[in-house]
């Protein structure tokens, strides 16, 4: 071990070690979803840029959706394709008022998101949630995103094809195809600001 210390420069162990700290503190505050988690101001910056863009474009880019809710608040899915049973769809249900016929498939669930991810038959928004008397942000007849006390609500129904673009669950041109086809993405979430 002495010949290997004499064979470096003085400062090498100090040098190595500094760098090893700046390389964490980059990594720590350029991943989004690491800084998240520990910066609350960053967490705001990610929901603010996604608001805007959603308040500029008037309507819910499903990749940008999936970005914000990793990003703001890193959590886990649970999947079923046939169907979500009712034990795991107890830690999200009570949180939304739904009702017609759907077929959840995707839980989100993180400390500041919860989501429910399901397959529907018509694209009228209006058929599976009561409409808010909140501070809307955005409206339309697929998608709506409000603002309730603390939390912002985004719901939306769209198209299979841009839920394409964003899931990555389904086989969309193989097994799943058949199930998959005549219905539309339905999403409802629940964001805690702040």
């Amino acid at each position: 071990m002495s010949k290997i210390n004499s064979i470096l420069p003085p400062n090498y162990s100090i040098s190595f070690s500094l760098s090893l700290i700046g390389v964490v503190l980059i990594f720590i505050l350029l991943e989004p979803k690491v800084s998240s988690m520990l910066f609350p101001w960053r967490r705001e910056v990610i929901l603010q840029n996604f608001e805007s863009l959603t308040k500029s474009s008037r309507q819910i880019d499903p990749q940008e959706f999936w970005k914000f809710r990793e990003f703001y608040s890193p959590g886990s899915f649970i999947v079923e394709k046939k169907g979500l049973t009712d034990p795991e769809l107890s830690t999200v249900k009570n949180i939304f008022i739904l009702h017609g016929n759907y077929l959840p498939v995707e839980i989100f669930s993180s400390n500041k998101i919860k989501s429910i991810e399901s397959l529907v038959d018509s694209e009228k928004l209006t058929n599976f949630i009561p409409k808010p008397n909140d501070k809307i942000l955005l409206n339309s007849p697929s998608q709506i995103m409000y603002e309730s006390g603390n939390y912002l609500f985004i719901e939306f129904i769209m198209p299979v094809s841009q839920m394409q673009k964003a899931d990555g669950f389904f086989d969309y041109t193989g097994d799943d195809k058949d199930m998959l086809k005549g219905k539309f993405w339905f999403s409802v979430n629940r964001i805690q600001q702040n």
